[in-house]
């Protein structure tokens, strides 16, 4: 599997959203992983 990690302004969150939501379809196919920035602990 594939992981893909997104980085991005967070002026620009708003776009960051978009593509996760293009993504999802292929995360449930288990083709890829998407990541970012959020995702990473305090």
């Amino acid at each position: 599997m594939k992981r893909i990690f997104i980085s991005y302004s967070h002026q620009d969150e708003e776009w960051k959203d978009i593509l996760v939501t293009q993504l999802k379809e292929l995360e449930m196919q288990g083709v890829c992983r998407t990541w970012d920035d959020s995702q990473i602990p305090p």
